[in-house]
């Protein structure tokens, strides 16, 4: 009787058993496929969401530096009338300033950056422009001059894409609050904001309101220009 059973012992697996067993490793084998898939998604997900939050941090910095470092050069127009190298309206914004980084030279850049509807995209970009700062003589009297068609260039120029969204300029005057506006004014704004339209979509979802004081204006204030006021 017990070498009937020890024979029976090992006769090894039936076929069912078998393809139960393939079944199962190939079920778990699925099974370990979408947990390794869903765990890539989810390292993608982290690893894009940490790449959007640098480079809108990286974008804030560049407009910070940048609208708080802008020159107060002043330029003649056609008439002869003196202006600040600044032009601006509620989707487009000019400027002199220095190129970011710890650079060694001294040299200025008109710095344009205009929203603008991006066929390729099919979506709103902030559209960035440069071009050194070059005038015909340091004398207001006889050169420096600026002609709208000039302006015109400048923002025809700003061809890089630099940030996806729509977004608006505004300009604080110590007598008249926030202007849609700031052009042929004599000095800075005291004040510059950028603000988002679409604040719902993903890129812009943590874009705060910046409000940025030129250092210039600081500056006058410093020196007690009355002309200067955060009322």
């Amino acid at each position: 009787m017990m070498s009937l059973f020890q024979r029976r012992d090992h006769r090894g697996f039936t076929l069912l058993e078998l393809q139960l067993a393939l079944v199962i490793v190939a079920l778990m084998g699925m099974l370990l496929f979408e947990v390794l898939q869903l765990g890539a998604r989810s390292w993608r997900s982290v690893t894009d969401r940490s790449l959007e939050a640098e480079k809108l941090v990286q974008v804030q910095n560049f407009l910070r530096r940048q609208l708080r470092l802008m020159h107060n050069n002043q330029l003649r127009d056609e008439n002869g009338k003196l202006q600040t190298a600044f032009y601006g309206d509620h989707h487009r914004i000019s400027f002199v300033a220095p190129p970011p980084g710890p650079l060694k030279d001294a040299s200025l850049y008109w710095w344009t950056l205009v929203t603008t509807y991006d066929e390729e995209t099919q979506q709103s970009q902030l559209m960035l422009g440069y071009q050194p700062y070059e005038l015909t003589s340091n004398d207001v009297t006889q050169g420096n001059l600026i002609r709208p068609e000039d302006w015109s260039r400048m923002f025809d120029r700003a061809t890089t894409r630099f940030f996806p969204g729509e977004f608006e300029f505004e300009y604080w005057d110590s007598q008249e609050g926030w202007l849609t506006e700031w052009q042929r004014q004599p000095n800075l704004p005291v004040m510059v904001r950028v603000q988002t339209v679409n604040n719902d979509e993903k890129n812009l979802s943590h874009w705060p309101l910046l409000m940025i004081i030129p250092l210039q204006r600081e500056l006058d204030f410093s020196a007690g220009d009355e002309r200067f006021s955060k009322e």
